[in-house]
Parts: C-alpha cells; sequence; structure tokens
C-alpha cells in the first residue's frame, strides 16, 4: 500500500490529531490518531476491501469460500495484541470488528508500552528478536 494521504491538526491542550490514508488497487486504510493525551495513545483504523480483493477474481471463486469468510471474520472480531518483541509486554493492545471486506480497530498504547519499545533497540542483543527475525544477527551483537 502506498500513502495516498496525511494531515495532522494541532488541538487544544498539545494534542494532535493525525490523519493518514493508505491505498491501492483493492484496499484503503484510512487511520486517525490521537497523540499528546500524556499517558494513552489512541488510534481508530479502517480497512476497506473491494470484492475481488476480499473474496477473489470473479468466477474464479473457490468452492467453499462462504466458510472460509466466516473463519476470517470470527478471528478477527475481539480484543487483539501487538508486539513489539516477545520479551517485552504488548505494545498496543485494542479492539476489532469485522464484517466481510470492511475492519474497524481501535488500538490504544500506553506509556509504559512506548517506554519499553522506545528502549528496546537499544539494548546489544535481544536473542527473541533474533530468533523471530525482527534483528540481524549480526545486529543482536
Amino acid at each position: 500500500m502506498r500513502m495516498t494521504g496525511f494531515d495532522s491538526t494541532r488541538l487544544p491542550g498539545g494534542v494532535y490529531l493525525v490523519f493518514q490514508r493508505f491505498a491501492d488497487e483493492g484496499a484503503t486504510s484510512r487511520t486517525w490518531s490521537l497523540s499528546g493525551l500524556g499517558a494513552p495513545k489512541l488510534s481508530l483504523s479502517t480497512l476497506v476491501q473491494t470484492r475481488e480483493e476480499f473474496y477473489g477474481p470473479r468466477g474464479k471463486r473457490p468452492p467453499g469460500l462462504w466458510k472460509r469468510v466466516l473463519r476470517a471474520v470470527v478471528r478477527s472480531n475481539g480484543r487483539t495484541t501487538s508486539y513489539y518483541c516477545p520479551d517485552i509486554p504488548p505494545s498496543r493492545l485494542g479492539i476489532s470488528l469485522a464484517v466481510p471486506r470492511y475492519v474497524l480497530h481501535l488500538r490504544w498504547e500506553t506509556r509504559r508500552f512506548r517506554q519499553a519499545a522506545t528502549e528496546h533497540p537499544g539494548r546489544p542483543s535481544c536473542p527473541a528478536c533474533t530468533a523471530a527475525g525482527w534483528r540481524r544477527a549480526e545486529d543482536a551483537t
């Protein structure tokens, strides 16, 4: 996806509202985030996919597609976490709501998680990052 839009607005009290839009031929993602609130950083993201992107090309859709779509929707709903590294707590927590072709994701990031993620790259080695493939072995030493 490529960024097709960006806007930042300063609100009273040093709070910033940031809007980002990413798009390609099959999907469009929009994210609104608030930062400068103190402890939490909030963001709301939407993802909208075209029918062809979500279901596959017209006329070539596999049999039993409705079962796979139902499973994907069930797995996409509920509480979510995002990890920077398996050794530190999740960096983002959130709630995701999905129906076919549409996803709404509310995330929040606390100060403690942001601090851990900011300090982590400064550590000379992290076996978990190297094992997960997030750092090259020579960078971890």
